[in-house]
Order: C-alpha cells, then structure tokens, then sequence
C-alpha cells in the first residue's frame, strides 16, 4: 500500500525503473555476447594449437622413422644387424654417428655382432641376469625331491 501511494507520488520513478530494466537486459545480452564470442576465439586458438601439436608430433615420427630406415639401410648395418637395430631404435645417435659406431665393430659372417670381449659390446648389450638352460625347480618339485633323497638315504 504505501508503494501505491510511493508510484502515485511519483509517476516518472516506474518509467526510470523500466528504463534501468532493460537497459540492464541490454547490457547483460552485450555481454553474452562477448563472452560466447571469447568462448568461440578460444576454442578455435585451442584447435588450432591441437593441430599444430599433431602436425609437429607428424613430422617428428617421419624424421625418426626417416633416421631408423637409414641406419639399418646403411653398408655398415650388413653384418651388425643387431647392433644397428639397438643403435637405431634405443639411442639419440645420428645416421653419421650410428654408420660411423657400426663400422667399428667387428662384423661376423653369421650376422651375429658380439665380438669377443668387445669394448663396445658393454654399451650395446644391456644388463640382464644370466639365465641357465635349466630352468630353476618349483617349492613343490624341491620339496619333493627332499623327500626322495631322504626316503632313499633309509
């Protein structure tokens, strides 16, 4: 009741208030569309980014696969083939480097490429635990095989 009498009072306030309203509405809508706008830019920057990263990772794996099929193709990979496969796909090495590694080693006819007592072998061959051609027995096969010796030693 006393907004009534407020309005009434004052008949220019309601058409202010309308006017801030969709001045306001105005300005919200401008708004939206600067943001959707900035969303748009953004996500095409992002896509364009993407496929930049995609054609720099291309034409990465097209070099390196480039550098793998010139080492294992070079003169000096015949013979070593092992060592230019280790060379190619488990070091940083240049083709110049690699071809130039793979000429010191001493090639063997059979194509296998450890030399004895190879300086460069060391390097080449990675650690791994010597392995026997028996393999080693289970805890049942071992236990079993106690019993066996004891039962015959009656």
């Amino acid at each position: 009741m006393l907004g009534d009498v407020f309005r009434d009072h004052n008949p220019k306030a309601s058409i202010q208030k309308n006017e801030s309203s969709s001045t306001i509405a105005v300005r919200a809508a401008a708004g939206e569309r600067l943001v959707r706008a900035a969303a748009a830019r953004e996500a095409a920057d992002n896509a364009a980014r993407r496929a930049a990263d995609l054609q720099a990772t291309q034409a990465r794996d097209r070099a390196r696969a480039a550098r793998i099929e010139a080492i294992l193709g070079s003169e000096e990979a015949v013979g070593r083939e092992a060592a230019a496969e280790r060379l190619a796909y488990e070091t940083d090495l240049s083709v110049e480097d690699a071809s130039d590694t793979l000429a010191n080693i001493a090639c063997n006819p059979q194509g296998a490429t450890r030399s004895a007592g190879g300086y460069l072998d060391q390097f080449l061959e990675p650690s791994r635990p010597v392995t026997t051609s028996a393999r080693k027995p289970t805890i049942y096969e071992a236990v079993a095989d106690r019993r066996r010796n004891f039962l015959a030693g009656r």
